[in-house]
Order: C-alpha cells, then structure tokens, then sequence
C-alpha cells in the first residue's frame, strides 16, 4: 500500500510543552524539505474522560492560540474529552482541518445526528476506536465518518504506553469489510510496528513517543525517513 501518511502527535502538558515541540516539528519539516503544510495531531485531554489533563485544560489557555501556529501546520485535533460538541465548533472557526471524535464519549447519540451541529464540509471528522470495541460496532458511523482511528494501547490519552497487537487483528477484519475507507492507527505506533500496521490495512500512521524521545530536529527528521519509507 503506497501514499502512508506518517502524522507526529503532540500530547501537550502545557502551552509551553506545545509551543516547543511545534517549533521543533518546523525544524523537521524544514529538514525534511516539505512543500505542502504538514499535518500535526494535538491530542486533548480534559481529565474526565480520561484521567489524563493537558493543555488548555491543564492552565486555562484559550484553544483559539492555536490559530498562532496555523502559517506553518494543519491539525488534527484528537477529542479525549467527555463534551466534544462545543470544542468542535471553536476548532472549526480557527480552520482545524481535522477533527477526531472518540466514539465512547458519543454514548448514544448518533452521528448523523451529531453532525447536523457541524460543519461538515470544511472539518473531516474521524472516529476513534478503543481496542475494546468489537468492530461490528462500528457499522453505523461508516457513513459519516472521513476516516476511523484505531488506538494500538489499551490505556487512551496517554503517550509511551505499551503497543497492543490486537489492533492488528482489529485493522484486518474493518478493511476487509471497509476496503476504501482511510484507517489512521494512534499509539505505540513506531518503526518496529509500522510495517505490520500497513500490512493490516493502515493509511495513517500516528507517531508520538516514538519521535519526541528525541530532542534533536535531525534525529526526528531521520525517523520521519525511516517511517515513510514505508510509504514508498
């Protein structure tokens, strides 16, 4: 499968945490020599949905700063969040390209009805998808939805943790029965798994720890290398 997307995710613990690793990204892009934007996930986490807190909800900042850094990224805003419906309309004024909505925290609603709250021809939403929900499930958010997120880890809204390879089976099964759909996967992803992942039916893989435990532009932009390879 060629074209792989290799989108880096920033887990922010605070504005300065995100500022940092933003201008660090425009490093590696620049190393890397990128015409078009690069797309970056910002994942958010409001501490009631997950345990985990980040920014803005950890220090109170306005989530239309994110407008500062819009000259030089598109993002993908990944919702952790137990209320996602007012969030999803101030990313849409600041021009978010992409929005994730985690399908848990939609309870009963559905999404035809969610959507009719949303602009849906300027935002692609997308649908994430914790390992433990059978992928039968997910028949009724096809329609909707621009693309699905599987999560590769069991513990959500947090970076580092352990790569569950149940996701794999998960992928195979969703891409049989969904062969045109795009499937981003999100967690644990790294240079060990990408290629199992891809195999399985991936378009997007999303990297975090596997590139930020690396300070250094050069570095990033190396392990960028190695990961679109995969894509080649």
């Amino acid at each position: 499968m060629k074209n792989i997307e290799i989108i880096p995710a920033i887990l922010p613990k605070d504005f300065d945490d995100l500022e940092r690793k933003l201008a660090l990204l425009k490093d590696v892009f620049s190393i890397l020599g990128d015409k078009e934007k690069p797309i970056v996930q910002v994942d958010l986490c409001d501490g009631l949905f997950v345990p985990a807190k980040t920014w803005p909800f950890s220090e109170g900042n306005s989530f239309e700063e994110l407008i500062k850094f819009g000259d030089n990224f598109d993002f993908e805003i990944d919702l952790f969040v137990k209320d996602s419906k007012d969030l999803v309309a101030k990313f849409q004024k600041i021009g978010v390209k992409r929005i994730v909505l985690n399908i848990k925290s939609l309870g009963e609603q559905f999404p035809s009805e969610l959507f009719n709250n949303f602009d849906v021809e300027s935002t692609q939403f997308g649908f994430s998808v914790n390992l433990e929900i059978p992928t039968k499930c997910l028949d009724q958010y096809v329609r909707d939805a621009d693309f699905f997120q599987f999560m590769g880890i069991s513990k959500v809204g947090y970076q580092g943790e352990k790569f569950n390879p149940e996701v794999l089976k998960k992928i195979r099964v969703f891409r049989e029965n969904n062969p045109e759909v795009i499937i981003s996967v999100d967690g644990g992803v790294n240079l060990k798994n990408a290629k199992s992942l891809i195999l399985a039916g991936a378009n997007r893989l999303v990297v975090g720890s596997a590139l930020f435990g690396n300070n250094e532009a050069e570095e990033i932009a190396d392990i960028m290398r190695e990961f679109r390879k995969y894509g080649e």
